[in-house]
């Protein structure tokens, strides 16, 4: 029993004015006396007349006095106990009656404190708070539940007592009779070997068990064994050199250097391909601006030539201007060729170099060739001081 219980079930009933002064050591052992008076006391606060047992002499009678009291304060405040524990009468009984002196004082409390002014009473019921709404709409479903239960106990308590008038009749006979032993006997041999076939059937599910317990950890020793294995040779694979790795290493080295050098050959070829468009390009405004040249010429001298007709001029004039308008043009014919003649020139040059910017690979290949010159030395073989 804790001390605080004890402690607190002092001052409730100090509060209360009980007569009798209560001690630590009050229910240090078996006090029924005491707790039978305090159960009496407590009913009397809250009935004067409660009409209850108050024999407690036998076994019976204290059985019978515990229970009443019990049920008196459960319809009357609502209050629930352990009636074994009260029997007992022992350090297990102070909670229970802690329940009831902390209850009742609680009332008395409240009925000190009673200001008439702030009764509501008078003008109507007291609007509950939010949170009770709340929990109230919880329990809804609940109360539902309960509420059709209590129907369904309700119509089958009225339908027993409809054969109550029949069932007294043989109930009273059955009281009347004598007890026969050998009747009673041979039931309490089926209740005993009935018992026996439930304890025959749960030990031979525990010997079941049992035995899947011991397949289990055959089982679990054999996976282990299994990990253990494996792991193992996990380890053997991880330090074994498989015998293809030294070619797969070299072939992985020069794997490498012929990357490097697609590489630059790659990067030498889009470098190439970049100053061939950019030289296309240039020749194509070169060409374009060299067509509106022309064009504009031609269009100057068509202009001057009508002028000099609308002018007049006589035929002879007209003859040498023919002449010289002829020698233009066979001067202009001239320079088409000499300007074709330069492209020609100009295309040989990037070809030349476009053939010199290779990668670093392929212009040490072309460069050993170049540098080898083959004399000719017609049909015969050459000399050793010649090659």
């Amino acid at each position: 029993m804790p001390f605080h219980d004890i402690k607190a079930l002092r001052e409730h009933l100090w509060y209360l004015d009980y007569p009798r002064q209560l001690s630590i050591e009050s229910f240090r052992n078996p006090n029924f006396p005491l707790v039978a008076e305090m159960l009496q006391w407590f009913a009397s606060r809250y009935n004067d007349n409660p009409d209850l047992p108050t024999l407690c002499d036998d076994e019976r009678e204290r059985t019978l006095f515990i229970t009443s009291h019990v049920e008196f304060l459960f319809k009357e405040s609502g209050i629930k106990m352990n009636p074994r524990r009260l029997y007992a009468a022992d350090n297990r009984c102070v909670t229970e009656l802690l329940r009831v002196a902390s209850t009742l004082r609680k009332a008395m409390e409240a009925a000190k404190n009673y200001n008439p002014d702030e009764d509501t009473s008078v003008t109507g019921f007291t609007p509950p708070s939010t949170q009770e709404l709340t929990k109230l709409m919880a329990d809804q479903k609940k109360v539902r539940e309960m509420a059709s239960d209590l129907t369904a106990r309700g119509a089958r308590l009225y339908s027993l007592l409809g054969q109550e008038v029949d069932l007294r009749e043989q109930r009273d006979l059955a009281l009347s009779k004598e007890l026969d032993m050998r009747e009673i006997e041979q039931g309490m041999k089926r209740c005993i070997q009935t018992l026996s076939n439930q304890i025959d059937t749960k030990q031979k599910m525990i010997d079941d068990l049992a035995t899947d317990e011991g397949d289990l950890q055959a089982k679990l020793l054999r996976k282990k064994e299994e990990l253990k294995r494996a792991n193992k040779r996990m380890k053997a694979l991880k330090n074994v050199r498989p015998a293809f790795m030294d070619e797969y290493e070299k072939l992985e080295a020069s794997l490498k250097e012929f990357y490097v050098i697609y590489v630059s050959k790659f990067r030498n070829l889009k470098y190439l391909e970049s100053k061939v468009a950019d030289i296309d390009k240039e020749e194509t405004e070169k060409y374009m601006e060299r067509a509106r040249e022309l064009q504009a010429i031609q269009e100057e001298a068509f202009s001057q030539q009508q002028e000099r007709m609308l002018a007049g001029v006589g035929g002879d004039d007209l003859g040498d201007e023919f002449e010289d308008d002829d020698e233009d043009e066979d001067d202009d014919d001239d320079d088409d060729d000499e300007e074709e003649d330069d492209d020609d020139d100009l295309e040989g040059e990037d070809e030349e170099s476009s053939d010199l910017q290779l990668g670093d690979g392929e212009d040490d290949e072309l460069n050993a060739q170049e540098s080898l010159e083959i004399p000719d030395y017609g049909d015969g073989d050459p000399s050793d001081d010649e090659f």
